[in-house]
């Protein structure tokens, strides 16, 4: 098992009273009305683009299914829960041949530098699955809680080789967040390119707190080659006194994209932990059910719900 703490050293890798309101102002009121009506009915509920194979040249974020993400950053490519087999009635799952082309590292999923585990729920995670996508991936690293790790181990097809390729994080409430990195160097014919991940783990509750505590939540933040940054928040519950603990973390790096659970929107304090505590700059939900909540669709976020969904992570501009 690499130990997080040395892994960059072993990789190279409210009726009220009438009021008399002039009739020029009433007549504004009304006209703002209307239009504040419309704007919300055409507001576009999910700004992803269409799953397309042209694909930007800069990073992007492609949707796999309920909070399975691909993330690519030029060369260097990571996921997030990308392999599971429950819907529990309510979610999508990934479509055989997503799950065929992520085990056996085909396009779009080649060349896949990390997977991250966020928890071991059967919607997020198949320790069947992710012992084949290390046996036919030898160059990937898997990243995970420890009873997701558990459930490698204990699985029929585990070996003892894969051991050197899984990170298992342990971190109990309130314990410091666990950073770590993972560098490569790639060579392919004469053109040599240096990959690095820069990796934040923070355990945070899972969503119905102070129900599930048991459960090993892990909140990432990534930073691709020193230069994109993403986060993902599994199934986190969206209450503020979980995150402010950790809030010289969150303000020492800035977030291009965030992953959060579509709840986050649902609530109030969800957007201020998002755009405020945890300094994203822009977001974009998962975990949407298959029949999407009326109040997310009305609610103008952007989120995914399709397979195959892809949005930029930085503008083109941007550096």
């Amino acid at each position: 098992m690499i130990s997080p703490n040395s892994l960059s050293n072993t990789l190279s890798l409210s009726k009220t009273p009438s009021i008399k309101i002039p009739s020029m102002t009433v007549l504004t009121l009304m006209l703002a009305f209307i239009l504040g009506v419309l704007s919300v009915a055409f507001i576009n509920p999910a700004l992803a683009h269409p799953p397309t194979n042209e694909k930007p040249d800069v990073a992007y974020g492609e949707y796999i299914a309920n909070e399975g993400v691909l993330v690519v950053d030029g060369n260097t490519k990571i996921l997030f829960d990308p392999l599971f087999h429950s819907s529990y009635g309510n979610y999508l799952l990934p479509s055989k041949a997503q799950r065929e082309a992520i085990i056996k590292g085909e396009a779009p999923y080649d060349g896949v530098d990390a997977m991250f585990i966020t928890h071991a729920h059967g919607d997020h995670f198949s320790a069947e699955d992710a012992v084949l996508w290390l046996q036919n991936n030898q160059a990937g690293i898997l990243v995970a809680p420890q009873q997701a790790v558990k459930q490698l181990q204990d699985h029929e097809g585990w070996q003892d080789d894969l051991e050197d390729r899984v990170v298992s994080i342990e971190l109990a409430f309130g314990d410091d967040a666990k950073t770590l990195k993972i560098k490569r160097v790639i060579k392919e014919n004469d053109d040599i390119q240096n990959m690095s991940l820069e990796i934040d783990a923070v355990r945070i509750p899972h969503a119905g707190w102070p129900g599930r505590k048991e459960v090993e939540n892990i909140v990432y933040r990534v930073t691709l080659n020193k230069d994109t940054t993403v986060m993902h928040l599994g199934d986190a519950d969206p209450d503020d006194t979980h995150y402010g603990p950790y809030n010289d973390l969150w303000q020492k790096r800035r977030t291009h994209m965030g992953f959060p659970p579509y709840w986050f929107f649902l609530r109030e304090q969800g957007s201020t932990i998002l755009s405020e505590r945890l300094n994203i700059e822009q977001t974009i939900g998962v975990h949407v059910p298959v029949k999407i909540p009326e109040a997310l669709k009305a609610s103008g976020v952007s989120f995914f719900s399709k397979p195959g969904e892809w949005h930029p992570i930085k503008d083109h501009d941007e550096n």
